[in-house]
């Protein structure tokens, strides 16, 4: 994937100032599929307070899951969101599905800690950890909605974390 200029400038800030920066969840997904996406998700390790100073973001939320900061570019969101954990493979971890655990550094390296990339080739939905539907259960929801809008499969684990909730 060739990250646009104005998308590196903004993680180049991040960078600079000497945090990590990483491009995840759809946009990667959508990317390695082949489908467009119109919105941008990064996770950084910069404090929220920083982030705010260095970016300029026009909506901020804060919840119990993560704070986030949203920057409307053109026809773009751009979301930034603290890592959910102490690291890129914490953050990683904590997502839902194999498919949406993907990172991209600013140079487009592909960070793959879950076999995201192997699942899109296989066209198969997998959670992450079998605990991911008691976290949030909407997420039984969102694998449906990825099966049916990629013509993915769910994995037979996944299926059976799916029925048994």
């Amino acid at each position: 994937m060739v990250i646009p200029n104005y998308i590196k400038e903004y993680m180049n800030k991040i960078i600079d100032n000497g945090y990590e920066c990483y491009l995840v969840g759809g946009a990667v997904r959508d990317y390695i599929i082949g489908v467009d996406n119109k919105d941008y998700d990064f996770c950084t390790n910069m404090p929220f307070d920083k982030l705010k100073n260095i970016l300029p973001i026009s909506i901020m939320k804060e919840n119990d899951h993560r704070n986030t900061g949203i920057i409307r570019s053109n026809e773009y969101d751009l979301e930034f969101s603290l890592f959910r954990g102490n690291n890129l493979y914490e953050d990683l971890s904590n997502r839902d599905f194999s498919i949406n655990a993907i990172a991209m550094d600013i140079n487009g390296n592909y960070i793959d800690y879950f076999n995201g990339m192997d699942d899109i080739k296989n066209k198969e939905i997998r959670l992450i950890k079998d605990s991911g539907i008691d976290n949030d259960p909407l997420r039984i929801l969102r694998g449906i909605r990825f099966a049916l809008k990629y013509g993915f499969s769910i994995d037979d684990n996944t299926k059976c974390k799916l029925i048994e909730f």
